[in-house]
């Protein structure tokens, strides 16, 4: 199962509601693929699920403090970011990372959580 899948999962195991289910599937579509908000509108996707996946998504030069600002304030955004945590921390998964790798990360997404306020 990859990545969109396991953070769909943990949304849902949040609480999370179907919109937000279906942007922790296209959580990373926009930073990661070739796709833009005017594709996923011109999909029928819903608008509150687009700006989500909009504040999910690093922009060039964005800063993690600005990032975290925005996800922050969006409640649908942020429980998929907290899904999406859960995953790149899931000790099953970091347990196959070499100890320097695996403490960088660690330390990058204490981070994240701290400017999230979770």
């Amino acid at each position: 199962m990859g990545h969109p899948a396991r953070v769909a999962g943990h949304a849902r195991d949040l609480g999370g509601s179907p919109e937000a289910i279906a942007a922790a599937w296209l959580h990373d579509v926009i930073e990661d693929c070739d796709v833009s908000a005017a594709d996923l509108r011109a999909a029928g996707i819903p608008d509150t699920v687009i700006v989500a996946v909009e504040l999910l998504s690093k922009r060039p030069g964005q800063s993690l403090e600005e990032y975290c600002a925005g996800v922050r304030g969006n409640a649908l955004a942020l429980l998929v970011k907290e899904a999406d945590l859960a995953d790149n921390t899931d000790p099953e998964r970091t347990s196959q990372l070499d100890q320097a790798t695996r403490q960088r990360l660690a330390k990058k997404y204490q981070r994240t959580r701290s400017l999230l306020g979770l």
